[in-house]
């Protein structure tokens, strides 16, 4: 089929040239990437143009292979730039879509000797095909929600005789059939303890009539022991065995010394990753499901199958809503452990943006991550993943698991999946990562949890992208000028070894931002064009001022100045920095010099090193001129940005997060606009230290 719109442009070049400058050969459509469309093997250049439709929303990867050079865009954003004469190599390059059509480009030039080019895509739907495959020349094309679609088209003469059929054959008895439906036939069978294994469809032989299941000799014994220890004395009341024979639920599941695949039929079980072993390939042990899943996820994988394996290619079918609704009691009764019935499905945790929650989550981040427990080497994380195996989306695991639950699965995996691959995190209830809470293994799964149950809220962990650039401080700090998320287009972010980091905005002379462990990922800016702003890769981000804490004012309750900080009379003079690397920077408001300082401090405790507080001590030093220069303004200082509360001890405390210790100056509370803030006065012809301990 044809499936581009492609371009043909003769020319000699070494780069790819500028094509609305060009005059076109000749155009027409081609099926796939055809070069030979050119007319030519050497000094020729193409544009291929289709549309490419996405059923789903998602993360996206392209993988472009050229001789000589070439580009892709998706809705004219460039995705892969791989220019220049080379011989045939490959780049990549993400980009999230949402449904629907999305216009493709495709660029290519041809100098000399070889010539090759090919576009495959990568996604959760498609897995990595040619995107020849996928697109199409009709903008108003119906997106495709299956990979293949069905053509087809029911014969009206079999229709009647297929119901007639459906119904005999007691099929309607337990698929429903909501266009043509068929009126069940009730079927006189008997109960199955009464069953016999040498008679009707449990026999060698099978009688016409009756459904033919092909059972060989091991299976009917099989039947036939489990059906006679229905009959037994204690054995009526086990409604949770009678319900998973009547389901067959023991074919493909094992619950205690019952059930699982028999050899005949194991090797059809099949897996897209042999690297799990049976892990990704087996349906799992049922043994405690009860007490593993929640109620109503349970009931739902039941009712309707389960899909949150990818990788394990036996799909679990769905029962629908009246065997779900018993079996889910009865695994819930039988499976539920007394004490976490009490307890109920989960404890009481902080909440998430209160400093509590902010530094439990960073802790369970860095645990996912390549420099803790690293779980995303094995797992998927957020339809994310690195080259491992790729096991369960870990964001999956709180909506579908009881906390106590997975608790106490992460102290003994191999107790609840005995020949499980999950390595043993917490050996003798000690965690090998003592870094977070000093190792405490409850602490730690808590805050995995915690983490977790954020959900696509929760950050990315590190490791989880191989394109990120992670600027790490070691010896000195480092200092990052760019676009930085939440300033102006004059930031300057400061990452300091001790894993604490800033952002400070030398267009308002101001501390915008704090957070604390990793300092930034630079790819955006470092890879390609480097579009956007860049956030802060670490965690417990915090903000602090949103303009200078100095200005100019006729009163101390006057409105703060507003406008560019030009208009303001505000020049910035740069940043020195000292033996150590660490900057202090330097702006002046008119007559009145301003120098900004902050240095990182050590935890003063254990108690502060577990709980993973930190802390800055800022030092502004001012310069005032005399009174006849400043004429009727007053050097005012204004404590923060944001909803402040005086504390007993004396402290503030910021955005309910933040703790700031003000030293040299007088405080004193004004009402702004029916806002509290804090601000002091500062005289004028002399040297003034503000110093503020910030701690969070």
């Amino acid at each position: 089929s044809e499936q581009f719109q492609a371009t043909v442009y003769h020319g000699q070049w070494d780069r790819l040239p500028d094509f609305k400058d060009l005059k076109p050969i000749k155009n027409g459509t081609v099926s796939g990437l055809d070069l030979s469309f050119a007319g030519r093997s050497d000094q020729f250049s193409m544009v291929f143009e289709a549309y490419l439709p996405v059923a789903n929303a998602g993360q996206v990867r392209f993988f472009l292979g050229s001789d000589d050079g070439s580009r892709l865009l998706i809705d004219d954003r460039e995705i892969i730039r791989h220019d220049g004469i080379h011989p045939h190599s490959e780049k990549s390059g993400r980009v999230r879509l949402e449904p629907g059509m999305h216009r493709l480009r495709l660029e290519y030039f041809e100098g000399g000797g070889q010539e090759s080019l090919a576009l495959e895509m990568e996604s959760p739907d498609t897995g990595r095909v040619p995107v020849s495959m996928l697109v199409t020349l009709d903008p108003q094309n119906h997106v495709q929600t299956e990979l293949i679609p069905s053509h087809f088209q029911a014969d009206v003469s079999l229709v009647a005789e297929g119901k007639r059929i459906f119904a005999e054959r007691g099929c309607v008895n337990c698929h429903a059939m909501e266009d043509q439906p068929v009126e069940p036939i009730r079927i006189q069978a008997k109960a199955i303890e009464q069953l016999n294994g040498d008679q009707g469809c449990l026999s060698g032989s099978v009688p016409a009539g009756l459904p033919q299941y092909y059972l060989t000799r091991d299976q009917r014994r099989a039947l036939q022991r489990a059906i006679d220890s229905l009959r037994e004395p204690g054995e009526q009341n086990n409604q949770l065995h009678h319900q998973l024979v009547a389901s067959n639920c023991y074919a493909c599941h094992q619950r205690g010394e019952i059930g699982g695949p028999e050899v005949a039929r194991d090797r059809l079980f099949l897996t897209t990753t042999q690297e799990m072993g049976n892990e990704g390939r087996v349906p799992p042990m049922i043994n405690d499901v009860g007490d593993k899943l929640k109620p109503e996820v349970l009931k739902s994988i039941v009712a309707n199958g389960a899909k949150d394996r990818p990788y394990m290619l036996t799909r679990m079918p769905g029962f629908g809503g009246a065997t779900s609704e018993s079996l889910t009691d009865s695994f819930v009764k039988q499976d539920l452990r007394p004490e976490t019935a009490q307890a109920g499905e989960s404890k009481s945790f902080p909440a998430r943006d209160s400093a509590e929650g902010q530094e439990q989550s960073s802790a369970g981040r860095k645990l996912v991550g390549s420099e803790g427990l690293a779980c995303i080497k094995c797992h998927v994380f957020g339809g994310k993943s690195t080259p491992g195996i790729q096991a369960m989306d870990l964001l999956r695991m709180p909506g579908r698991l009881r906390e106590d639950w997975f608790h106490r699965y992460m102290l003994d995996p191999t107790r609840y999946r005995p020949g499980t691959r999950m390595p043993l995190s917490f050996p003798d209830g000690k965690s090998a990562v003592t870094s977070v809470y000093h190792g405490d293994a409850n602490k730690q799964i808590d805050a995995l949890w915690f983490y977790l149950s954020e959900g696509a809220q929760a950050k990315s962990p590190l490791g989880l992208d191989g394109e990120s650039i992670v600027l790490k401080p070691i010896d000195r700090p480092i200092l990052y000028r760019n676009f930085i998320e939440g300033l102006t287009p004059r930031g300057i972010a400061v990452g300091y070894p001790e894993q604490m980091n800033i952002a400070w905005d030398a267009n308002e002379m101001a501390l915008r931002l704090i957070w604390k462990n990793e300092f930034i990922d630079a790819s955006k800016h470092w890879v390609g064009r480097g579009p956007g702003n860049q956030g802060p890769l670490g965690d417990s981000p915090a903000n602090i001022e949103s303009t200078s804490p100095i200005a100019l004012l006729d009163a101390i309750d006057s409105q703060w100045p507003t406008g560019t900080s030009r208009q303001r009379g505000y020049r910035f003079g740069g940043y020195r920095l000292n033996e150590a690397g660490q900057p202090t920077f330097e702006y002046r408001i008119q007559d009145c010099e301003v120098g900004d300082f902050l240095i990182p401090q050590a935890a003063s405790d254990e108690r502060e090193t577990i709980q993973g507080k930190k802390r800055f001590q800022r030092q502004l030093t001012l310069v005032t001129p005399d009174a006849q220069k400043l004429g009727n303004k007053k050097v005012i200082y204004r404590l923060a940005t944001g909803e402040i509360q005086e504390q007993s001890d004396g402290s503030y405390l910021l955005d309910g997060r933040v703790s700031i210790r003000v030293d040299g100056i007088k405080l004193h509370k004004v009402l702004i606009d029916g806002r509290a803030q804090w601000r002091g006065e500062i005289s004028p012809d002399q040297k003034t230290v503000i110093t503020q301990t910030i701690e969070w």
